[in-house]
């Protein structure tokens, strides 16, 4: 993996009431993220999502404008603020 930026600021979204009741019985609202511009220097073999508590069923690769697509609706704002900001290492 390799580095290739760091988000300016530290990025947020909320839950919607709902599913923080549910997924994390309430204790939590929201997140708060430092994201980075990263190049994978790996093979898709090494992507291992099995973990002790998974978060994802599964993974592919995307393009930047195949992505919104993909993320629900209540982390769609943060996905696209960080699309926008890394846009120049997407080309």
């Amino acid at each position: 993996l390799e580095i290739l930026a760091e988000a300016r600021d530290w990025l947020r979204y909320d839950l919607p009431a709902d599913v923080a009741d549910r997924v994390w019985c309430g204790r939590s609202r929201g997140q708060e993220q430092k994201w980075f511009a990263a190049r994978f220097l790996g093979r898709d073999a090494d992507v291992n999502i099995a973990t002790a508590q998974p978060e994802f069923r599964s993974w592919r690769w995307a393009s930047a404008s195949e992505l919104p697509r993909y993320i629900v609706p209540f982390k769609r704002a943060l996905y696209l603020a960080v699309l926008e900001e890394f846009e120049s290492f997407l080309a």
